[in-house]
């Protein structure tokens, strides 16, 4: 049995068509919508051929399926009158021309628009798109001016022959009279620079490099009859007839595309300015908080309470450090991790430093976000802030900061070369605020200490958007 590319070309060979049959064939190649042929036998249409486009847009092997009834092929089809058009149209009767069908059968599915043609006697072709798509492969039609004229004259997306040489505009179909609005003698006798809104010099290079690829794609403004400017997306291939080098275009209006994607740019960029608003708000405030701690913290003569607003405002200050972090990154709002930590830490070593105390960071450079960053930070100040108020005397030491992580898990190691942990240490509010923050990011804590200094390390799952790698220690 012939496959689908010989049934076409044996549809093709009918009396009255003058185009090689090989011409024909690449023709319905290279074509970006499917097309169908059928032959009435009796009362039966039987598959006779179909093009590459049509088993894409189906999803249909249609080599092993000529010859058989359409019903069989698209059973949905059985309990309606489209059988029965087409084969009034393969009769003689009138074309069908932009109609629109659902369909649905367990294999095929989906809304298409189709025409349907009588080509020969008995034989009928069907063209049609997946308009829940609307996405075209290919747009070069090849040889053959009848099959041509059935095709392009009946297509129902705007078509344009064009001369690629100079811009003229050779043909057009009922379609691109009714897009641009001009009378189809006018339309024909038109240059394709009257249409583009581009500077003349710029539709000669499109024009050149579509006529020497096999398709290309182009998106332009063109200018309507009626004044209007529209977004276009042309589809554009070399095609031959009569031995003289053609550019066939299809034209498709995306002018509402376009709008939607201005509209969208423009909601994105005013959810950008509240952002950045909400964040200087947010930085004011936190300023703000800070700066009534520190001045409580001065204007209190109590120790203990001194202690505690210190404590307050370093919490607070790795807090906006987070904030900081994530803002002012053109929209972006990650962070990467090793500047953020040493953002977070370089406060304290300034501390440590008046106590001859060292800090030592090692992060990665994986970039967080805010729901990861924040307790993070805290957990590090936490930590860090410990270590210098319990771990050391008057002789000074060294505390180390190291983030390392895999695909899946982030670590957190604070270790000190103190004094240890003594009776009692360890179970504090810093402790329990330290196991809190691990909770949220679904991490877990665990603490060994012993006459070398104290170690405490925190795990967490890294969240799937975040890809780290760091060698772990030896």
């Amino acid at each position: 049995m012939d496959g689908p590319g010989d049934g076409n070309r044996a549809a093709l060979d009918a009396p009255g068509l003058r185009v090689p049959d090989d011409a024909a064939s690449r023709l319905l190649d290279a074509a970006p919508f499917g097309v169908l042929c059928y032959r009435l036998a009796g009362d039966d249409l039987l598959l006779a051929g179909g093009n590459p486009a049509a088993e894409r847009i189906l999803g249909l092997s249609l080599s092993n399926r000529l010859g058989e009834r359409i019903e069989s092929i698209f059973p949905g089809l059985a309990a309606t009158d489209v059988p029965a058009r087409f084969r009034t149209v393969a009769r003689g009767g009138e074309s069908l021309r932009f109609e629109r069908i659902s369909y649905a059968d367990g294999r095929v599915s989906g809304a298409y628009d189709y025409s349907a043609y009588r080509f020969a006697p008995d034989m009928v072709a069907v063209s049609f798109e997946d308009i829940t798509q609307r996405k075209r492969d290919e747009a070069a039609l090849r040889e053959s001016r009848e099959l041509y004229s059935r095709l392009f004259k009946e297509s129902h997306m705007a078509a344009v022959l064009v001369n690629p040489g100079n811009g003229r505009i050779m043909d057009v179909n009922e379609a691109a009279t009714a897009f641009y609005g001009y009378p189809y003698e006018i339309l024909r006798r038109m240059n394709v620079a009257d249409l583009c809104t581009e500077p003349p010099d710029s539709v000669e290079r499109s024009l050149r490099e579509a006529a020497q690829k096999e398709q290309s794609r182009l998106e332009v403004h063109h200018r309507l009859a009626s004044g209007e400017t529209r977004a276009v997306e042309i589809f554009s291939g070399p095609i031959t007839l009569g031995g003289e080098p053609w550019l066939l275009s299809f034209v498709h209006d995306i002018s509402e595309r376009r709008r939607m994607e201005d509209e969208l740019a423009r909601l994105l960029m005013e959810k950008e300015l509240l952002l950045r608003e909400m964040h200087h708000r947010v930085a004011n405030n936190l300023q703000l908080l800070s700066s009534l701690v520190r001045l409580q913290s001065f204007s209190t003569n109590e120790p203990t309470a001194q202690k505690a607003l210190q404590v307050v405002d370093s919490r607070l200050s790795t807090i906006a450090a987070s904030h900081g972090a994530l803002r002012g990154r053109g929209g972006e709002t990650t962070a990467p991790l090793d500047e953020y930590a040493a953002t977070v830490v370089r406060p304290l070593a300034l501390l440590g430093e008046q106590k001859g105390v060292s800090i030592i960071l090692e992060a990665p450079d994986t970039r967080v976000g805010a729901e990861l960053a924040t307790p993070l930070g805290l957990i590090m100040n936490e930590l860090v802030t410990n270590s210098l108020k319990h771990a050391f005397g008057d002789e000074g030491g060294e505390i180390r900061v190291r983030l390392t992580c895999d695909h899946e898990t982030l670590r957190l190691e604070v270790s000190d070369n103190g004094r240890g942990l003594g009776e009692g240490a360890g179970n504090g509010t810093g402790m329990d605020i330290v196991q809190a923050l691990a909770r949220q990011i679904g991490g877990s804590v665990e603490t060994q200490s012993g006459p070398e200094g104290v170690s405490v390390r925190m795990s967490c799952p890294l969240p799937k958007n975040v890809d780290c790698a760091t060698p772990e220690a030896g």
